[in-house]
């Protein structure tokens, strides 16, 4: 009000209207008073989730800091406890299975990262080269996207297509000309290279699992999807199908399959 009464008092009042200016600040400050009151519960609620959000962030990130500086003594007593409650080898056998587990994920992370860095460098390069924009926006979002299996190769590349569309056709045509020669690289050559002898799992079962994992948990499982994929291959190789194998040479299902003979009279 104050504000309206010097614009009313000042030369400027032949260029500023005064009575407009005082409706519309009525009109905002109401329209703002109503959204608050109105929305005021899922105002609450969204802030009340935010905190207990960061909250439990920050406990877990605290939990797993502790648990990486005691993690030997930890193990051990987890082992212990599983020696002390069931039969003789089954912890051996829990053991090997974690560790290989372990190992299939290490492995894939690991050269996933830099299958990735390799990607968004070469793509950087391949931008700077060319003089095209938005170099570190598009190569990091093709960097990112290369993480999913089977369809994160293909977004990347529409999107930077798409930005890159925005400024310069012809641009935009170089990058996705570029893109689906550095795929097919990268799918072909490079990751083979990179993923050789630590996987062994089929492409079909792959794709299937990304699918499944991706409508269930979203990125995040179609990320994990691959070494999830490899970790099921090995157990249906190296567990199920040898116990099926050894249930069916038995003695007992041999004398089962074993063809009866005639009854004695």
């Amino acid at each position: 009000a104050s504000m309206i009464k010097m614009l009313e008092n000042s030369p400027l009042k032949s260029f500023v209207d005064a009575a407009g200016l005082a409706t519309l600040s009525q009109n905002a400050l109401s329209s703002i008073t109503n959204f608050v009151r109105e929305n005021s519960g899922r105002i609450l609620s969204s802030a009340a989730n935010s905190g207990k959000g960061i909250i439990t962030a920050v406990i877990a990130a605290i939990l797993a800091v502790y648990l990486l500086i005691d993690k030997k003594r930890v193990m051990s007593g987890f082992w212990r406890f599983l020696r002390s409650i069931l039969p003789p080898g089954k912890t051996e056998e829990i053991m090997d299975f974690s560790l290989r587990c372990h190992m299939i994920l290490m492995n894939y992370l690991g050269q996933t990262l830099l299958d990735t860095l390799i990607v968004g460098l070469v793509n950087a390069l391949f931008m700077i080269i060319c003089r095209m924009d938005y170099v570190g926006l598009v190569s990091v979002v093709v960097a990112v996207t290369n993480l999913i299996p089977n369809f994160g190769p293909i977004i990347g590349m529409v999107i930077g297509g798409f930005v890159l569309l925005l400024v310069n056709p012809l641009h935009a045509v170089m990058f996705v000309v570029f893109s689906i020669a550095l795929q097919f690289v990268d799918g072909y050559i490079l990751k083979p290279k990179l993923f050789s002898g630590t996987l062994g799992v089929s492409g079909l079962l792959i794709l299937v699992a990304s699918i499944v994992l991706g409508n269930m948990f979203g990125v995040w499982g179609m990320i994990l999807s691959v070494p999830i994929a490899a970790i099921l291959s090995f157990v249906w190789r190296d567990y199920v199908m040898p116990r099926r194998e050894k249930k069916r040479r038995s003695p007992l299902s041999k004398k089962e399959n074993e063809p009866k003979g005639e009854e004695e009279p």
